[in-house]
């Protein structure tokens, strides 16, 4: 993906099964219509940036992947909409697969 495309801020909401907690943080996503990619780019506990990014496999539906923890993902969204939802996987240290969904909410452009 290139560098192109636009950046906007938002906030990422990650649901676990079978918790209650929801784990929220800010991240970046990276929209390029022209390509028809899209990155979600944020930094997890310990501070390491982490990027999901995929190519639109069908209008407002992506496939994303993240090569250092084989990490995959999906995210949708209708058309004009600021709330994008989805499914992850991804492989922990401990050799775990962790699974859980996704909402991300972009803020309001100012």
């Amino acid at each position: 993906m290139s560098d192109r495309g636009v950046l906007k801020s938002a906030t990422m909401f990650s649901y676990f099964p079978g918790e209650e907690v929801v784990d929220e943080c800010p991240c970046t996503i990276r929209l390029d219509p022209q390509e028809k990619t899209l990155a979600v780019l944020y930094c997890d506990h310990n501070g390491a940036e982490i990027s999901y990014v995929g190519v639109e496999q069908g209008i407002g539906h992506w496939r994303l992947r993240n090569a250092f923890n084989q990490g995959e993902a999906s995210l949708h969204a209708f058309e004009g909409s600021k709330i994008y939802e989805g499914y992850w996987k991804e492989k922990k240290d401990s050799g775990v697969w962790e699974t859980g969904m996704w909402r991300i909410e972009i803020e309001a452009d100012e």
